[in-house]
């Protein structure tokens, strides 16, 4: 999963790709379930740019042109989820062919 972090030093946003490696763990008690997971350990995988990730994501999705949505519900879609510059996605995907 991707978390989004901003550079105190230049003021940029970086997208660490991290993996968290979690324990979970359940009982019953009383004839409920209880459920708990304890964090094992976190790894940064990859640390990028918001303009590095939008390229590698319009390369990923140009190699796959099976996808059955226009261009125009991709960035629609893409406008509407929680990325701050998730429209920039959106302009590039419609000014391209």
């Amino acid at each position: 999963m991707y978390i989004k972090t901003f550079c105190a030093h230049c003021g940029k946003t970086n997208l660490h790709n991290v993996a968290v490696n979690c324990e979970k763990t359940s009982s019953i008690l009383n004839g409920k379930l209880f459920s708990r997971s304890t964090i094992k350990g976190v790894e940064v995988r990859e640390t990028v740019t918001e303009e590095i990730l939008m390229k590698s994501v319009l390369k990923t999705l140009r190699e796959h042109k099976k996808l059955h949505i226009s261009k125009e519900e991709l960035a629609d879609t893409l406008k509407n989820s929680n990325l701050e510059s998730s429209s920039n996605f959106g302009t590039i995907l419609l000014s391209r062919n």
